[in-house]
């Protein structure tokens, strides 16, 4: 046998061919057996391991640590199967980003998940599904103005009293896009949805659902019993009330008003009609969202503007000056009964008439929110530690003051 191999080899006879290793490369050569699969894969790309693939292709690329959404996809793995999961390997870049009607309001996506960890989104409520005739009763007219009607109304399902504000519809309407919802949603009703991000303020009426019908929105709203409007209260009360009733409703509203600060919404119109007052408790809170926007840090031009408009309007104003100044306005008629400038003139010099048998606490709070320039103005932050609302009970007996400082 070894004979007839050797005469093979000298006569030069061809054999079948083999793959041949590559002499040129570095290093152990492969199994020619298995060079073939080799050969389709780059030397130079690592290939991912398959078990791994589910979790990759949810993160971020820009973003090295993975969010909440994609360390609760890696949990639900079964770490003994290494197969991937096709629906998953699907590109994202290929998956529809708009969110059906039919899917809950807050989709799990990993998107939404990051950024939450800047802040909570808007909390979508859709429309009431059933016909508002078949949920609430309505009576009589409780408040008119130029956004809608309120009414005074009962929910059957418990009787509780509610308020319901009807708006009707119009071309000029203004919407605004929030997350979680299929397209823009009507201003107000966006508005009152961005107030209803927790923790809640005890100092604001909150929309608790909506209607969309053909003609008009209708918007549910709580309703604090027995109560009335801040104007209807100081004119039951006149000439005026003390100061430690004014301290107690004013530091209210300006909690309720920095709160929408917070929420980044502007309310606008801060003013006697648009506080409730309980009778029972003297609890007070901001109503009225229909004028209201989201702030804008650039400052606004004309626009509506409820309530005591600061010197700088209509020219560039900004959401927190302007609710300072409306405030120090609503504090001067509680304590005084009076408007606080006589002419037009009056208020765009900021020349205010200050009541001397006031207190020099309640003098110097009034004049900080009604300094005629804006960057001189008293923040939301700083009125509420003002050391007017450190006093605690005071009777309103005139006291000992200094010479007030006159508004600039």
């Amino acid at each position: 046998m070894w004979q007839t191999v050797k005469s093979a080899t000298q006569n030069n006879e061809v054999g079948p061919l083999l793959p041949q290793p590559n002499t040129n490369l570095v290093g152990p050569q492969p199994d020619p057996s298995v060079l073939e699969p080799v050969v389709l894969q780059v030397p130079t790309d690592p290939q991912p391991n398959q078990s791994k693939l589910k979790s990759m292709t949810l993160q971020d690329p820009d973003d090295p640590q993975p969010g909440p959404s994609v360390l609760e996809t890696a949990v639900l793995q079964d770490p003994d199967d290494h197969q991937p999961d096709p629906s998953v390997l699907k590109p994202t870049a290929l998956q529809n980003p708009v969110v059906p009607r039919t899917l809950p309001p807050w989709p799990v996506q990993s998107s939404f998940r990051r950024r939450r960890r800047i802040g909570d989104p808007v909390p979508y409520i859709p429309p009431a599904t059933l016909p508002f005739g078949e949920l609430y009763e309505w009576g009589r007219l409780i408040g008119k103005g130029g956004n809608g009607s309120v009414y005074e109304g009962i929910r059957k399902s418990d009787g509780q009293k509610v308020a319901i504000k009807f708006i009707p519809k119009r071309t000029s309407d203004n919407y605004i896009k929030i997350l979680g919802c299929f397209e823009p949603v009507f201003e107000e009703v966006a508005i009152n949805l961005v107030m209803k991000q927790p923790p809640p303020s005890p100092y604001i009426v909150y929309m608790l659902e909506w209607f969309e019908e053909e003609d008009d929105y209708i918007l549910i709203l709580e309703y604090p019993w027995p109560c009335k409007s801040l104007r209807r209260f100081l004119s039951d009360n006149r000439p005026r009330v003390n100061e430690s009733l004014a301290r107690g409703l004013m530091i209210q509203a300006v909690l309720g008003a920095k709160h929408c600060l917070d929420r980044e919404v502007f309310h606008c119109s801060i003013k006697e009609d648009n506080m409730l007052v309980n009778t029972s408790t003297m609890e007070l809170k901001l109503i009225d969202f229909g004028g209201s926007c989201l702030v804008n840090p650039s400052g606004f031009e004309n626009g509506h503007l409820g309530g005591c408009r600061p010197p700088e309007y209509p020219s560039e104003y900004h959401a927190g000056p302007t609710t300072a100044w409306s405030l120090g306005a609503m504090l001067y008629s509680m304590v005084t009964g009076n408007n606080p400038f006589k002419t037009a003139f009056d208020r765009m010099i900021a020349n205010v008439t200050i009541d001397h048998t006031l207190s020099r606490e309640s003098q110097d709070l009034i004049n900080r929110c009604l300094t005629r320039d804006p960057a001189e103005r008293a923040t939301l932050e700083e009125i509420s530690q003002h050391e007017w609302f450190q006093q605690g009970q005071m009777s309103g007996v005139a006291q000992e003051s200094d010479t007030p400082n006159q508004s600039q």
